[in-house]
């Protein structure tokens, strides 16, 4: 079975077979996914997407025409011990229900999920499965969109600046907003230190990582495939159903 993980700019692609979860690969255009899933076109796909439906659509009518069996996962009320905690549950990410599913299936205590990405998420999760609710910010790259949208007078930069202070508006909004989400993060880490009397694990995940600032936080894994590791969890059921 191919698992595909469909984000806000790209795709994520795994292989899941015997209960063995084998990244194969990332990409940006659907018309690459397509050609690496057509290879095996005897295989299944199960996968999630925060993508648009005009996409989501456009991926199941290529599938179908390739011949390809599919099934898309979406967010739930409960999954076994993992119960929700929105009100209107289907509003919840896919994404962050995959990482959810996953922090609570790999570990049995309170577990933290961080994911950098177009935006930066923080999800708590008691031990006993409950999602206890969680936070949203723009990330990086979309406040300096934001801001650069907004002014006439500013562009932005994608790289970081070997430098802690900018000496021009470019770097200076990189490490502004940089510091934006290293500050979501710590507060996020204060608030559970404070709320919870118990250890927490810290799962951090997402494309956004790379040059964060993280040494504060205490207990944390770095888990890059984490959505897919939900939704491995999410196959193996449906294959013992």
């Amino acid at each position: 079975m191919k698992l595909v993980e469909l984000g806000n700019t790209r795709w994520k692609l795994a292989d899941y077979n015997d209960q063995q979860l084998k990244f194969l690969g990332h990409g940006m255009g659907i018309n690459d996914l397509l050609m690496v899933l057509e290879q095996s076109p005897q295989t299944q796909v199960l996968f999630s997407s925060v993508a648009s439906e005009a996409l989501n659509q456009e991926l199941q009518q290529r599938l179908s025409m390739a011949g390809i069996t599919f099934m898309q996962v979406h967010t739930k009320r409960d999954f076994g011990d993992v119960v929700n905690s929105y009100h209107h549950y289907q509003r919840l990410g896919v994404d962050r229900w995959l990482a959810i599913i996953a922090a609570h299936h790999h570990h049995k205590g309170h577990s933290a999920v961080i994911d950098v990405g177009t935006a930066v998420t923080f999800d708590l999760v008691h031990k006993d499965g409950r999602h206890l609710g969680g936070w949203i910010a723009p990330g990086l790259h979309t406040m300096q969109d934001a801001l650069v949208a907004k002014s006439q007078r500013i562009s932005a930069r994608f790289d970081a600046p070997s430098v802690e202070l900018g000496q021009c508006t470019e770097d200076g909004l990189y490490l502004g907003c940089k510091a934006a989400v290293e500050g979501f993060i710590q507060q996020a880490h204060q608030y559970v230190r404070q709320s919870m009397a118990e250890p927490v694990l810290w799962l951090f995940t997402g494309g956004g990582l790379d040059g964060l600032d993280i040494r504060g936080v205490h207990n944390a894994q770095i888990r890059p495939h984490l959505v897919l590791e939900g939704l491995a969890v999410v196959a193996r059921e449906l294959q013992n159903a």
